[in-house]
């Protein structure tokens, strides 16, 4: 096959859109590559070397730009795809939202994407519209609204380019608030960039969870004591906020009315943050900190850590307790990996199990169980969650968050029924009381005579699948209007 010139567009994104269906996985490993991970692995290893990589936050148009300006080609055709397999092409343009080392060291030019954060909201509203229409040529599989939460403060992006890569990178800044127009716009060289953008070696005092709602456990042992300790050894402080569960007596609290109600006792005293957890961190300075696990703290809640658990490392948790962090109940631990870990101890007061338990406070709320959970709220969030307005709000949200699971589970139930198949050996319905595709998959393509009834099989569960994710998907989107409208938001 005769090498391809032009080069390659690397985008995650694109790749596993490339490879989503069950032949494309099959091709994937009969050129010896057993997931599409083995695929990245092997690109990045031999295609990043003098390669031309471009960073930016969602929204910033970097493939626009690869495609534009590096005459990137995005992998399509069943062409592009066995010479990506066979690696006949001589140049590659890596496209990622962060900067990753093992590209960014090989690279010979690095460029950060950036306009200001009006231009990338109108972009990414641009973007939903064209995928909602089913005109998106850059989507790539993403759902709309998927990145609507990403923040457009990219300067953790530019200071990690001024520390580790100042003389290969530059900044193209794009100075028009106009989507269409990308002619107005300009180069930085980031050597040029004063040094107070480098980032500083640190540790931090760090805690996460749900606080679905916060109460005094939370506040006055784990939230202060984080608070407390960074001023103490004059560290960086901050928590992470998880995403809702939707756990039993789900109220539908989101993460910016569980901060609020956080920030009704801390008054925006500790920096709250809803990613993952992070590897740099800017503090209140607007100084990027670059965070080293091993010279930080995270504050966690006795029933986080093993029993016995009072105060160590990491690596001394796993000599400790070796079979700790298989557990399921680990991952609050598993998160901090190199952290040392600070147990929020004995309670000074008389806690039930219930008591202590946000589903036994939701529980309350929802059937007006006021004086229950007075004790174990503080007064200033036990006041604002109690009031009649937001007692109305719990009762509707809660009511459309039980209709919206019934719809759910029915529609998944009527479409299983629908797309009902037989399976090839036995002639039994493909039907399971839990849907679940790897299930089906081994119970029954694993048992077919031959690759054309296994390959029958696992098309049929991918294809229902991928219909019963739309399905949800629009049913969520319908109820979630509802959930939140202007009626339904509390007050606090």
């Amino acid at each position: 096959m005769q090498e391809n010139t032009q080069p390659f567009l690397f985008d995650r994104d694109n790749l596993r859109q490339v490879f989503s269906s069950r032949r494309r996985k099959e091709l994937l490993q009969k050129y010896g590559y057993k997931t599409l991970t083995d695929l990245y692995r092997t690109l990045i290893a031999q295609k990043s070397q003098w390669a031309e990589y471009i960073v930016g936050l969602p929204g910033t148009g970097k493939t626009t730009f690869a495609v534009d300006c590096k005459w990137a080609q995005i992998i399509e055709t069943q062409e592009d795809i066995h010479a990506l397999l066979t690696l006949s092409f001589d140049k590659m343009v890596f496209i990622t939202c962060d900067i990753e080392d093992e590209i960014a060291q090989n690279a010979w030019a690095i460029t950060l994407i950036h306009t200001n954060a009006q231009r990338v909201g109108l972009q990414r509203k641009q973007r939903d519209s064209d995928i909602a229409e089913g005109e998106a040529k850059t989507a790539f599989g993403r759902q709309a609204g998927s990145v609507a939460r990403v923040g457009t403060d990219d300067s953790i992006l530019v200071s990690r380019l001024k520390t580790d890569y100042e003389e290969k990178a530059r900044i193209v800044v794009y100075k028009s608030n106009d989507v269409n127009n990308r002619d107005k716009k300009k180069d930085i060289q980031i050597k040029n960039l004063s040094t107070k953008k480098k980032y500083t070696e640190a540790g931090v005092v760090t805690a996460s969870g749900k606080w679905t709602p916060a109460q005094i456990v939370h506040i006055e042992h784990q939230l202060k004591k984080v608070l407390s300790l960074g001023k103490e050894k004059w560290l960086t402080s901050f928590v992470i906020i998880g995403q809702n569960s939707w756990g039993k007596y789900d109220l539908g609290l989101t993460q910016s009315e569980r901060t609020a109600i956080i920030n009704l006792e801390l008054k925006n005293a500790l920096p709250i943050i809803s990613s993952s957890t992070p590897k740099f961190i800017t503090n209140t300075q607007g100084k990027i900190i670059k965070i080293i696990p091993e010279q930080s703290r995270a504050v966690l809640g006795k029933e986080r850590l093993p029993q016995g658990f009072i105060q160590w490392s990491y690596n001394e948790l796993l000599t400790q307790y070796p079979k700790f962090i298989k557990n399921k109940d680990a991952y609050a631990v598993k998160v901090f990996a190199g952290y040392n870990f600070i147990n929020i101890g004995t309670i000074s007061m008389e806690w039930t199990s219930e008591s202590i338990s946000a589903t036994f406070i939701r529980k309350c709320l929802l059937e007006r169980h006021i004086a229950a959970i007075k004790p174990y709220l503080s007064p200033t969030i036990f006041s604002v969650l109690t009031s009649e307005h937001n007692l109305q709000v719990f009762q509707r949200r809660y009511s459309l968050l039980q209709e919206r699971d019934q719809k759910l589970l029915e529609n998944k139930e009527e479409l299983i029924k629908k797309y009902k198949l037989k399976d090839p050996l036995t002639q039994q319905a493909l039907v399971n009381k839990k849907w679940v595709p790897v299930v089906l998959s081994k119970k029954y393509a694993s048992g077919a005579k031959t690759r054309r009834d296994q390959a029958k099989i696992m098309t049929y569960l991918e294809n229902v699948d991928q219909i019963i994710r739309k399905s949800e998907r629009v049913i969520k989107k319908r109820y979630g209007k509802l959930i939140y409208a202007k009626e339904n938001m509390l007050k606090i």
